[in-house]
C-alpha cells in the first residue's frame, strides 16, 4: 500500500530545527516529547544533533514545547500527476489523506490515480472530522464509483494520538459511529487514536462482526503511534546491533527480517493487533528465514507520497 494526500496533511510532514540556536542551558523539552527519539543531540554514532527525518513521523508534540519557539514543520506535498507514475505502478492498494472542503484537490489526484485502478485491490479513504464530513465522503464516493475493488472509510478521530492515553480511542470510536451510521457503500475502519483499548471498547458497544446485531459493524482498525510505541523496543535493538557494527556487511541496508530473533519479536505485536478482531495463528516456520520471502503482517503497511 501507498499513502498520497491530496494536500497538506499531518501525516506528512516533518518537524525541524536548526540545534546551533539551541540555547547550552536548554532542558531540550523537544527531545524528550519526542514519542520515536527523532530529535538528537550529538548522537553517539556520529555526532549528528538535529530531526532524524527517517524517524519523524509528523506528530507535531515538539511544535509548541520549544522554549524559543524555533521548531517548525516541513510538509511534503508535490503534483500528483508528477507522483503517480513514480509510485502507483505495481502497487495494488492505495490509502488517500484528504480533508473536508478539498473536492476539487482530491478530484485532481484522482484523475492521476485513475490510469492505475483497475490493478487495485482496495482504496482507503482517510479523513478527520469536520463540519459537513458526511456529504464531503458521499461526494467523494460519487467521484471515484463504481470502484473494481475494495473500499475502506478511515475515520482519522485523533490523528496520531493513541500513545497519549487509553482515552484517545474514545475520538476514534465517536467518529466511527457517525461515518457507520451513514451507511456509505464500504467498509469502515478506525484510525486516529486508536491503542489496546479501542477494540474492547467496540465489542462493548456491539461494534465489531462478532458482536453486531445488525449487518453494520466496524471492519477494521488501523494503529500508527500506538504501534510505533510498542515496536520501539524492537526498533532500538535493530539500531544498537547496527551501532555495535554486528552488520555481516556494512554495505547492506540494515533490516529486521536479518535478524529472526527480532522479527518474531516485531510479529507477536502485529499478532496481537489482529487477533483481536481476526482469529489467527501465527505459523513458524522451523527452517532459517529468507530475507527474500518474508514480511511482517501487519494491520496497515504503507509507503506514504505526498501530492497536490
Amino acid at each position: 500500500m501507498v499513502s498520497l494526500n491530496d494536500g497538506e496533511d499531518p501525516h506528512f510532514r516533518k518537524a525541524q530545527l536548526e540545534p546551533a540556536l539551541c540555547p547550552p542551558s536548554c532542558p531540550r523539552p523537544c527531545e524528550q516529547v519526542c514519542p520515536v527519539q527523532a530529535i538528537v543531540f550529538e548522537r553517539p554514532l556520529d555526532g549528528f544533533s538535529g530531526v532524524v527525518d527517517s524517524v519523524c513521523y509528523g506528530c507535531g508534540r515538539c511544535l509548541t514545547i520549544c522554549p524559543i519557539d524555533q521548531i517548525t514543520a516541513r510538509s511534503y506535498v508535490f503534483t500528483p500527476t508528477a507522483v503517480a507514475p513514480l509510485v502507483l505502478a505495481g502497487v495494488d492498494a492505495v490509502e488517500i489523506h484528504t480533508q473536508v472542503g478539498r473536492l476539487a484537490d482530491f478530484s485532481r489526484l484522482w484523475q492521476a490515480i485513475a490510469p492505475y485502478v483497475p490493478q487495485l485491490k482496495l482504496v482507503a479513504i482517510s479523513c478527520p472530522d469536520d463540519d459537513g464530513l458526511i456529504d464531503y465522503l458521499w461526494s467523494l464516493h460519487d467521484l471515484i464509483a463504481p470502484l473494481p475493488c475494495a473500499l475502506i472509510w478511515q475515520t482519522d478521530g485523533r490523528p496520531m494520538s493513541g500513545d497519549i492515553g487509553e482515552g484517545a480511542t474514545k475520538a476514534a470510536v465517536k467518529l466511527g459511529r457517525k461515518v457507520l451510521a451513514a451507511k456509505l457503500p464500504g467498509f469502515v475502519q478506525l484510525a486516529g487514536g486508536t491503542n489496546r483499548q479501542t477494540v474492547s471498547k467496540l465489542q462493548a458497544l456491539g461494534l465489531t462482526k462478532q458482536t453486531a446485531e445488525q449487518s453494520s459493524y466496524i471492519a477494521g482498525v488501523a494503529y500508527g503511534s500506538y504501534a510505533r510505541s510498542l515496536l520501539a523496543p524492537v526498533l532500538e535493538a535493530l539500531e544498537h546491533r547496527s551501532t555495535a557494527n554486528l552488520e555481516p556487511d556494512a554495505g547492506i541496508p540494515l533490516r529486521l527480517e536479518n535478524y529472526p530473533d527480532l522479527l518474531w519479536q516485531a510479529i507477536d505485536y502485529a499478532h496481537r493487533f489482529v487477533s483481536e478482531l481476526k482469529q489467527l495463528q501465527p505459523q513458524r516456520s522451523p527452517a532459517p528465514i529468507s530475507t527474500s520471502s518474508t514480511t511482517i503482517p501487519s494491520t496497515t503497511l504503507s509507503r506514504r507520497f505526498p501530492c497536490s
